[in-house]
């Protein structure tokens, strides 16, 4: 059952064919699998053996969908670490802060929907032999060399081993992409968002945790610091520090080439500049750091302009999109997509041709809508400068767990049951309305206004030391996902929206206040951030109106005073 071979041709038949078994092929092929046991899988993959490799740090989206569709929760839970959320610290201008000293935006509590950090060596290999027991083909060490796209005959994928042919394929060969590079359809360089990229497998790394004394450990109520994703944010790049086992660490530098020049040859160059940040020097020390493999690659972030098609063929993963090693979208996209691929391949097998023909178009669109509010996140997050991240990532949090998390949970990608062609215009205009007002539009521009204003005053840096801002998310904004998306409607996203428009807005009127000597009330604070939401103010625009509503709650109280 597993293959039917052609002595004559060399040529194996099967029904699904999946090009890559790295995490996105490896995964969607278990979750066929599991789904439709009489399928016949084959899962063609170019290494002969799986190795370190990024996509370490994974989001709750991917928790979910490993325990739901891929019965894997538990080897998730005993197997990889758990990830302690994101973490971010901002240096001085010179680089030259001790670790504890500098400002640090994270959590002190332990997340009850959990993500991991993967070692994706062992998870890659681990789920090879998990899927071979299954009962699915793998051929490892097998590249291909062509690709004849059939909807109607079966598409064949020619490699040195021979021929395979196959009803629906996938491709999931990461940055090698087959199917995207011939069809032309591949993104190679974003000149919007032009990244490199360097990084490490290293052993040896000092404890982040043990880096300061009691207080530092206290403020994150003797948390786990090292579980987290750690960022370490600079003008134009910013560096990653994930733990893969209790000594194993990936350890990078993305660079945004417009924004800075910085150029690396090798692993020893790559440690050296590392070490001419303090914190770094702290976290490498020369005497214990070894490097255990060292990869750079330039032009990282792409993406092809329609993944599905209603050809029978589709991309996942890497093959389809890499926008950027921050925040760690990559798990949480293939996640959705491997979903949605399976999605459109049980219409089809059913013969339900009008589903099938409208998911295509949709899950497209959706995806790109997806990927650009992502992309919106990212872009926000490039800046060295610990008091606008502290307005802006609240609300990120918000419509992640609020919104973005909840809607994966239930699949709510767009297409609902019965939509038919004619749907089709109807959901494109709602996309469209969704994309020109996304709220991450407006709070990116104000939290982009409020550095500059702080920049023209000399304070970019002002609160790059010593602060910390300990995240906490209000429980109506995690009902979303605490419920796995049961709770989720059209009136608690608007709500959700409102809210952290409002939540950025007095982030930086407090900030602001502070700055100025300004004595608001609370009550002056959340009418003023009401307010500048309601008319979309500048940032000068609602400082302004804070000042004034101050003014006015002080000589009411003065008249109080004097009447008394």
């Amino acid at each position: 059952m597993n293959e039917l071979m052609s002595e004559e041709n060399h040529e194996t038949q099967c029904d699904l064919l999946i090009i890559g078994h790295s995490m996105a092929g490896g995964c969607l092929a278990r979750q066929m699998k599991l789904e439709h046991p009489e399928l016949r899988i084959t899962v063609i993959e170019r290494k002969t053996e799986f190795g370190y490799w990024v996509g370490e740090s994974t989001l709750e989206a991917f928790w979910n969908y490993a325990a739901t569709s891929l019965d894997l929760g538990h080897y998730l839970d005993t197997n990889h670490l758990y990830k302690h959320g994101l973490r971010f610290f901002y240096d001085s201008k010179e680089h030259d802060l001790a670790l504890k000293d500098m400002s640090e935006v994270g959590r002190s509590w332990y997340h009850g929907t959990p993500a991991h950090q993967i070692d994706r060596k062992k998870f890659d290999t681990d789920l090879c032999r998990m899927n071979i027991e299954s009962g699915i083909d793998v051929r490892l060490g097998v590249t291909v060399t062509d690709v004849a796209l059939d909807r109607d005959h079966g598409h064949t994928i020619k490699t040195a081993a021979g021929n395979f042919r196959a009803k629906w394929v996938v491709d999931a060969a990461g940055f090698a992409s087959p199917i995207a590079r011939q069809l032309g359809i591949c993104e190679i360089k974003n000149d919007e968002h032009p990244i490199s990229s360097y990084w490490a497998r290293v052993s040896g790394v000092a404890n982040l945790d043990l880096l300061g004394g009691k207080e530092w450990r206290q403020r994150v109520r003797y948390t786990t610091r090292t579980l987290a994703t750690t960022h370490f944010m600079y003008g134009g790049y910013w560096f990653w520090l994930i733990p893969l086992d209790g000594e194993t660490y990936s350890i990078g530098l993305v660079t945004k080439n417009d924004e800075c020049d910085i150029k690396i040859k090798g692993e020893q160059e790559f440690l050296d500049f590392l070490r001419t940040h303090k914190c770094m020097e702290e976290l490498l020390p020369v005497e214990t750091t070894k490097i255990l493999d060292y990869t750079q690659m330039k032009n990282l972030s792409r993406r092809v302009s329609a993944p599905y098609s209603e050809d029978r063929w589709f991309l996942t993963g890497m093959s389809a999109v890499f926008l950027d090693p921050l925040l760690s979208p990559g798990s949480a996209y293939l996640s959705d997509s491997n979903r949605m691929i399976g999605d459109m391949i049980k219409a089809d097998m059913q013969g339900d041709d009008e589903a099938y023909r409208v998911m295509v178009p949709v899950f497209n669109r959706f995806s790109q809508f997806w990927l650009d509010n992502f992309f919106l996140h990212i872009k926000g997050l490039y800046h060295p400068c610990y008091d606008r991240q502290k307005v802006y990532f609240t609300s990120m949090l918000m419509q992640w767990f609020g919104i973005i998390l909840p809607s994966s949970m239930v699949k709510n990608w767009g297409y609902m049951p019965g939509m038919t062609m004619a749907d089709l215009q109807g959901f494109y205009d709602q996309m469209d309305y969704l994309s020109a007002n996304n709220v991450i539009h407006k709070i990116d521009h104000i939290a982009h206004e409020f550095e500059d204003l702080l920049k023209s005053r000399g304070l970019e840096f002002s609160h790059n030391e010593g602060q910390f801002f300990d995240v906490e998310i209000d429980d109506c904004f995690m009902e979303n996902t605490r419920t796995m998306g049961s709770t989720l409607t059209m009136d608690s996203i608007v709500h959700i929206e409102q809210k952290m428009l409002e939540v950025t807005y007095l982030g930086i009127l407090q900030r602001l206040a502070e700055l100025d000597n300004v004595q608001a009330t609370e009550a002056d604070l959340m009418d003023a951030a009401r307010e500048s939401c309601q008319y979309e103010l500048t940032v000068l625009e609602a400082f302004n109106t804070l000042c004034t509503k101050a003014n006015k709650t002080r000589k009411e109280q003065e008249s109080q005073v004097a009447m008394a």
